[in-house]
């Protein structure tokens, strides 16, 4: 009968597995058929011979979408150094990597652009970052996007400054002061919780999630959005991947690293290091850009990286055997 509702084209992406999807099995589910698709399949009896499966629909491709573009560590103010002479500074900056990045999202139709902390430079702060960021959040809300955000430690001063002129309520920053926030976003008739905490100063050395609450409807998909450091010996924020991970969120968003990383577990959150989106030095090699994620019916379905860095720092080994 499920066969008929989906049809045959349908189905059979189903049982051979969408990219992107992921089941998430009960941890009572016992013996079962582990499909990576968009249902749960567990083994519920035998009889007379007959294996019979419990069918439990975990999300389904006609429901609305919620799409967030998550990023941070966006640095306004400075470009990618150690380059050859020639190359154009202008495509090389943190500004030109805002501008993609809103460009990305416009022609993505996400939802939300979702922002790790330190935004803005420490050494390159308000008046190099103001008129970027305006024209970026402009176009954005043309568009219908929200932008939510915390300060991290090199922008906790003048972030704050810099939201209370920015002058749009498609803007959020989250947590000022160091105190937790929560808001809760519709769209498409679904509603996320975002929960957001802001550096007070430059250095915090306590973990920031003694003092988080998972107030409100647990029944809502929620994303947490901080600037901190999986390191138990950090002046920037220490938490630890078990403290996130036991809080009831659906993922958790972190900036201040500049390398890109996702822990995935099942049953528990998923954290998110977008990492940097523009490869500021050699030390920052390999892959940067944003991420994609898509929330439907409750759960995070899918969550990719996009590439956009203009440039790319690669370490190579070269023989010099021979060589005089």
């Amino acid at each position: 009968a499920l066969r008929g509702r989906m049809g045959d084209a349908l189905w059979q992406r189903v049982f051979e597995g969408w990219p992107g999807w992921k089941c998430t099995r009960e941890a009572d589910a016992g013996p079962a058929v582990t499909i990576p698709s968009l249902f749960d399949i567990r083994r519920s009896s035998i009889k007379s011979g007959k294996e019979r499966y419990l069918l439990v629909i975990r999300s389904l491709p006609w429901l609305p979408i919620v799409k967030i573009l998550c990023t941070g560590d966006l640095h306004l103010g400075r470009r990618s150094s150690r380059l050859p002479s020639a190359a154009d500074v202008r495509t090389v900056s943190g500004t030109h990597s805002w501008d993609t990045i809103v460009s990305v999202a416009i022609a993505q139709s996400v939802d939300i652009v979702a922002l790790s902390g330190d935004l803005v430079d420490k050494d390159n702060k308000f008046f190099e970052a103001i008129d970027p960021l305006r024209r970026g959040i402009e176009r954005l809300a043309l568009a219908g996007i929200d932008v939510v955000a915390v300060a991290g430690n090199h922008d906790h001063d003048v972030l704050p400054r810099l939201a209370s002129t920015l002058g749009s309520d498609r803007f959020r920053l989250l947590g000022r002061g160091g105190a937790w926030e929560r808001i809760v976003l519709e769209r498409h008739g679904q509603r996320l919780a975002v929960h957001g905490w802001s550096f007070p100063q430059e250095h915090v050395r306590e973990s920031l999630l003694t003092s988080y609450a998972s107030e409100g409807d647990r029944s809502i998909p929620t994303l947490g959005l901080l600037h901190a450091d999986l390191s138990a010996n950090s002046v920037y924020a220490p938490v630890t991947l078990a403290e996130l991970q036991a809080r009831p969120a659906t993922l958790w968003l972190l900036g201040h690293i500049h390398a890109q990383s996702s822990k995935q577990g099942p049953g528990v959150p998923t954290v998110l290091y977008p990492g940097s989106p523009q490869a500021m030095d050699p030390n920052e090699s390999g892959e940067h850009g944003v991420w994609l994620a898509d929330i439907q019916n409750g759960m995070l379905t899918s969550l990719k990286p996009y590439p956009l860095s203009s440039v790319r720092y690669e370490t190579t080994e070269l023989s010099l055997d021979g060589v005089t």
